[in-house]
């Protein structure tokens, strides 16, 4: 009822003329701290009702006590606290965090992606630099991991090559771009450090790709296409080979998720534990429809992605401003791009394959940690070096700047 004391106008019209700044103590009234959703009681079926909640408030700063809530990081929540500060009151921490970044993650807890732990800021050396492998003194370029990246026909193969770009970029040893023979001269008139070959639609992978490939990404420029499915399934059959220890990573996204939208299930049958998806709202929705949009009702994203990883069976990241990690045990992290770490001209075509690249080229290293924490690396990376740039970024900028970034991060 508090948020309901003044409407929208009149909270306007009062602050503006007396020049107010508004504390909100946990949360602006009316914002759910469990998906970060604003109350509403809109009924679509009523032609009459007005979509726009009466208990919108949004808060100059938000101060919240012990620990943040879920959603002060999704959805709205950001937008409407604008600044958070989180207040030691002297809580005697029963249920303190018991695995910081770096570590594998704690399926009771969500975890947020910062450099924090415990309240208390990690060191660069030890978050993230422990986790790339080329911060040891030793080693071959195979050891640091050789990443295959699929590409699509004449003209469609400029994602692939960002995604491999991105790859090589952020640690990975040698990266190759597969693509039809049709497209060989035109990925060779852009590709150096990154080698190619050619793939035929019907040829088998073992014929161009030895056992010492560590990691794969699918999807991106590839095509929504029953030939795309055939290779999903094939990449996703291969096994540790040689001297290996563990099986290669799969990255898939874009085309690779959605040429499964009729038959989700034949696709999560092959998923394996180095298997993640990388989907944004709408591949999500064409996956798992239940769990995306109005169907996914009182669960927040968290959960509906937890739920989506026990389904697939593998590692789930879910791309956005609040970008949710899953496993299938209920492991989550929470990636949110907010309180001084906005990146809006990430929004860029492109950005998505950027990542899926920089996922393969971070945990396909035999030295690498698990595929989760590198994961969440890799956005935490990803939105840095966006960061970097600044206004005007686009997709290819992303690569040119991760140099620079990995400097800054202690890499």
């Amino acid at each position: 009822h508090i948020a309901l004391a003044l409407n929208s106008n009149a909270k306007t019209v009062w602050k503006r003329a007396a020049d107010i700044k508004t504390v909100a103590v946990d949360c602006p009234s009316g914002l759910d701290l469990d998906r970060g959703h604003v109350l509403t009681d809109f009924d679509y079926e009523d032609e009459d009702a007005h979509p726009w909640p009466k208990t919108l408030n949004m808060a100059d700063l938000t101060v919240t006590f012990h620990a943040p809530k879920i959603g002060h990081y999704l959805g709205m929540g950001p937008a409407l606290c604008r600044k958070l500060s989180i207040v030691d009151i002297g809580l005697e921490d029963l249920q303190a965090e018991r695995a910081m970044l770096g570590m594998p993650p704690d399926p009771s807890r969500v975890r947020l992606v910062e450099p924090r732990f415990l309240g208390r800021p990690l060191s660069k050396r030890i978050w993230p630099k422990t986790a790339f492998s080329k911060n040891y003194a030793m080693g071959h370029k195979y050891d640091h991991g050789h990443v295959i990246v699929f590409a699509g026909g004449v003209g469609r193969g400029g994602a692939a090559r960002m995604a491999a770009r991105a790859a090589l970029r952020c640690g990975a040893g040698l990266v190759t771009v597969l693509c039809p023979p049709s497209a060989l001269i035109e990925n060779a008139c852009h590709l150096d450090a990154i080698m190619l070959r050619s793939l035929a639609k019907d040829q088998p992978l073992a014929d161009v790709v030895d056992g010492r490939a560590s990691g794969f990404c699918l999807g991106p420029g590839m095509g929504v296409s029953d030939g795309t499915r055939n290779r999903v399934v094939e990449v996703l059959g291969r096994r540790a080979e040689g001297s290996s220890w563990r099986d290669p990573v799969v990255v898939l996204d874009a085309d690779a998720l959605t040429s499964f939208e009729d038959d989700p299930d034949a696709l999560f049958k092959h998923c394996h534990e180095r298997t993640i998806l990388t989907p944004h709202e709408g591949e999500f929705a064409r996956l798992f429809p239940d769990l995306s949009g109005p169907a996914r009702k009182d669960l927040s994203k968290v959960d509906a992605v937890r739920q989506a990883a026990a389904r697939a069976g593998c590692i789930i990241l879910l791309k956005g401003p609040d970008t949710v990690i899953a496993q299938p045990d209920g492991a989550a992290s929470l990636h949110a791009a907010a309180y001084g770490r906005e990146v809006p001209w990430l929004a860029t075509a492109g950005a998505g394959d950027v990542l899926a690249g920089l996922i393969a080229g971070l945990a396909a290293p035999h030295l690498s940690s698990d595929l989760f924490v590198m994961t969440e690396i890799a956005a935490y990376l990803h939105a840095e070096a966006a960061r970097g740039f600044g206004p005007g970024l686009i997709a290819e900028d992303l690569p040119e700047q991760l140099p620079k970034t990995l400097r800054e991060m202690g890499c």
